[in-house]
């Protein structure tokens, strides 16, 4: 797993590792064979439901303020907050480009993502380094092809995530600003703000919190109106309530992958059978206990830790598809840069190695629905203990 070529021809071999990471995203974006761009944006899959649940939720708004303040409810099924509401919105006025720029914004984020973890692992120092951070690509390629296809938001999310992470040392600034945009985008980041406060990194917990007002209060207020801003907000808290739900689990399809769905599945019963609930609720407590007991070691890098922190919430997420697996990139480069170090035994990285074609495999291989949501847990778990316990210990020397 070291490199013995020189300096050019390691240059080379990352570049052409990055030119097939563009070559292989735009292929999964555009589906294999690849096929020609809809002229119709709105057709496409989660782009298009929430380009339109946005347009929904901004004619609501100009009703309300129509209406002295009139009522305003939710889109059902539709978890995004207002404030990437308004980021949607916002990008909607490139017109006719917005749909293939979002497309263009997504395999960018997925190598914005690749470089960022490189650089907060370090991988990108040694010579190829950049070429088997790439492989990590190949790793988490189910869940990455899923987002891309769908056309969603996790390789951005992700891309804010990482970003952060290696700014936060030089520009706590700009990484309060990415970290709380990634909250925007999805809530599972907000577990990086306990984290922050118990790493004492109060510059970036500060200005994630000035960011947090800003995404939440402050840019739905402008472009909504503020009495209208409240009640989207409250309207869009009041629908995330039932979403842990078990009888709104089960008549919402893409809950399938979750821990919740899959072990009702398993058992051949129903997701509010008491069974299932008291199964989910274990694993989930275990789930949590594992990684308090890996990151409180004080024996992880800040990249090995943030990774634990974006696996988190699969999970314990009551609204888990594949697509949210993407986020796997991050832990894939954070096991590839432990195990390719120099002082590592072969047996062990040989093992590490098995363990990360085993997260390919359970994902890639097998029958779709229930036995594709456990080989999503399965490879969770494969790459939380593998950036926990082994690739990721020790590398507290070598914080950014």
């Amino acid at each position: 797993m070291t490199f013995a070529i020189g300096a050019t021809r390691g240059s080379r071999l990352d570049l052409l590792a990055l030119a097939a990471v563009v070559l292989a995203a735009a292929a999964m974006a555009f589906g294999l064979p690849p096929r020609p761009l809809p002229t119709d944006s709105f057709l496409m899959i989660d782009y298009g439901l929430n380009t339109r649940q946005a347009l929904t939720i901004q004619s609501m708004a100009i009703q309300s303020t129509a209406a002295g303040g009139g009522p305003v409810v939710y889109p059902e099924h539709f978890a995004y907050p207002p404030a990437f509401v308004v980021l949607l919105l916002a990008w909607l006025k490139l017109g006719a480009a917005a749909f293939p720029a979002w497309i263009g914004l997504s395999i960018a984020a997925l190598v914005a993502s690749l470089l960022a973890a490189a650089r907060a692992t370090r991988i990108d120092r040694r010579t190829g380094g950049l070429a088997l951070a790439a492989t990590a690509v190949v790793v988490a390629s189910y869940a990455i092809g899923w987002d891309l296809k769908a056309r969603n938001v996790n390789l951005v999310y992700l891309a804010a995530i990482t970003l952060a992470l290696v700014t936060a040392e030089r520009r706590p600034a700009l990484a309060g600003l990415l970290l709380s945009l990634s909250i925007a985008i999805k809530l599972y980041s907000i577990l990086f703000l306990p984290w922050l406060a118990w790493r004492r990194r109060w510059a970036w917990l500060g200005w994630s919190l000035a960011g947090l007002a800003l995404w939440f209060l402050v840019l739905p207020g402008l472009w909504f109106g503020w009495q209208p801003a409240l009640a989207l907000t409250g309207a869009w808290w009041t629908a995330l309530g039932p979403a842990g739900e078990p009888a709104y689990q089960a008549v919402f399809p893409g809950y399938l992958v979750s821990l919740h769905r899959t072990i009702a599945a398993l058992m051949a019963v129903a997701p509010t059978d008491g069974a299932v609930i008291a199964a989910t609720r274990a694993l989930q407590l275990g789930w949590i206990a594992l990684l308090a007991w890996m990151i409180g070691r004080r024996a992880l890098s800040d990249a090995a830790e943030a990774a634990l922190l974006v696996l988190a919430p699969l999970p314990l997420g009551p609204v888990v598809q594949p697509h949210h697996a993407a986020v796997m990139l991050l832990p894939a480069v954070v096991v590839l840069a432990g195990v390719s170090a120099p002082d590592v035994r072969p047996h062990q990285r040989w093992t590490v190695i098995a363990a990360l074609a085993a997260c390919f495999l359970v994902t890639q291989l097998g029958p779709g629905g229930v036995w594709r949501g456990a080989g999503l847990m399965t490879a969770t778990l494969i790459l939380a203990l593998a950036a926990g316990l082994g690739c990721g210990a020790g590398q507290r020397a070598k914080r950014l």
